[in-house]
């Protein structure tokens, strides 16, 4: 047992070494439900993975980390093919005194990984209320959750219960403070990190969320993207769990759209790229690098 929980906190320092500090995420249920991410994080590889467990197939997004001569990818936003959603970012200010880790609770990012069985948001948040999750040494994450019937909500660390903030109305909004200290408050008294993102969001979303697109999906994360270039957005995605499908932009360039599919395990360009044609993505941990893209498709 003392072996799995060194594993598990090597793990978390490997991960989180450096920690991304504009991650924007959202789900938005309008005549489609739409999810979608900014990953913000300093220049690193990034790769987009297929993972198989029984007849889920689940998308990730992966990033690489080091520690002294071995690397490995570690996943933090995705959707399966129940178009259950998911994504997993930080949470300020950090809690420097965490409880232990036992038998009888889980880490945040342990509770994102769920998505590779869980068919709905209720699974997740039975999940979350038998297993507490909590905080990490070192780190702080908060996890949204959603699905294509309407459930969606936040999960974070409580004292000791998960804390669930569901959604209110068409849309959630998650940024990088914690969405449970926003109870009875308007979105315009967002306060910390990513507040500023937040209500950005939550205007455009009053705004469009009738009418809500692809299009305009990538309309508001071009809006939130973060240009600091220690951790400028990486990657930028658009979910559509009715078709299976994550539409994806590169390095803020919102001209060149490339689009995955979860059934048919390929991705191609959707617009803006000079080349067609699908190239297949490998299922498990070898996934598909987005540099490997930009050189196929450019």
């Amino acid at each position: 047992m003392k072996c799995k929980y060194f594993f598990i906190t090597l793990f978390i320092m490997l991960l989180f070494s450096e920690t991304a500090h504009a991650c924007t995420s959202f789900a938005v249920y309008s005549n489609q439900v739409f999810y979608g991410m900014n990953f913000d994080f300093m220049p690193l590889p990034i790769k987009f993975l297929i993972a198989v467990n029984g007849d889920i197939r689940a998308f990730h997004l992966a990033f690489e980390r080091t520690i002294g001569d071995m690397k490995f990818f570690a996943n933090t936003a995705g959707m399966n093919s129940e178009g259950l959603f998911s994504s997993c970012q930080e949470l300020q200010p950090e809690n420097d005194n965490p409880p232990d880790k036992t038998d009888k609770n889980i880490f945040t990012f342990e509770l994102y990984e769920s998505i590779a069985a869980c068919r709905s948001a209720d699974e997740i948040k039975r999940k979350g209320q038998k297993s507490p999750v909590i905080d990490m040494p070192g780190i702080t994450l908060h996890t949204l959750f959603a699905d294509k019937n309407g459930r969606a909500f936040t999960a974070e660390a409580g004292d000791p219960d998960t804390i669930f903030t569901e959604k209110e109305g068409d849309f959630i909004v998650m940024t990088n403070f914690s969405n449970n200290s926003m109870a009875g408050k308007s979105y315009k008294e967002a306060r910390g990190t990513g507040a500023d993102r937040y209500i950005l969001s939550h205007e455009f979303l009053q705004e469009h969320a009738s009418d809500f697109n692809v299009d305009k999906g990538f309309q508001l994360l071009s809006m939130c993207c973060n240009k600091d270039p220690q951790y400028p957005t990486q990657c930028s995605m658009i979910f559509d769990p009715q078709k299976g499908e994550v539409y994806i932009a590169l390095e803020r360039d919102f001209h060149k759209i490339l689009r995955l599919s979860l059934k048919n395990a390929t991705i191609e360009p959707f617009k803006g790229y000079e080349k067609e044609g699908a190239v297949s993505i490998s299922e498990g941990v070898a996934g598909i690098l987005a540099e490997d893209l930009k050189l196929q498709f450019n």
